[in-house]
């Protein structure tokens, strides 16, 4: 069982031309998503000014033959509505396995285990995010 820090927001402009999503997910091989519920939360400032932001502390549960991940995710709109994000994904123990970037409705391996994308496949299906193509042959082992 590890502890890992990560970030819940949700902010948007003082206009409303552009937005940011944060959240954190714990991932469970039988397909559950299940928002991280925090151990310990703290106020922060978040990117936009309108909103509100936390850093938190989430337990990932590590238990010896099923594998559970935790998938944190950020995305952006931009003015012209177009979406882009970073999609990391952190084993039992609190290390970094995956980083995945979306862009272009199109889901890019940047580093780590391509062993991990199942889990990056549902959460992305869980907040209803379209994908159009996954590439996981890109990127650094």
């Amino acid at each position: 069982m590890a502890l890992l820090k990560g970030r819940i927001e949700r902010t948007s402009s003082e206009t409303k031309k552009h937005s940011h999503y944060a959240n954190l997910f714990i991932v469970h091989k039988d397909g559950r998503v299940e928002q991280a519920s925090p151990v310990r939360e703290r106020r922060v400032r978040g990117l936009y000014k309108k909103g509100d932001a936390k850093e938190v502390l989430v337990e990932v549960p590590a238990v010896p033959g099923t594998e559970t991940v935790a998938v944190q995710v950020f995305f952006t709109r931009n003015l012209r509505k177009r979406v882009s994000g970073e999609i990391l994904v952190y084993d039992g123990e609190g290390r970094l396995v995956l980083k995945c970037v979306y862009r272009k409705l199109k889901v890019r391996r940047s580093k780590g285990d391509r062993k991990y994308s199942w889990a990056v496949q549902k959460v992305l299906d869980f907040l209803r995010v379209p994908v159009k193509r996954y590439n996981l042959n890109t990127g650094t082992p």
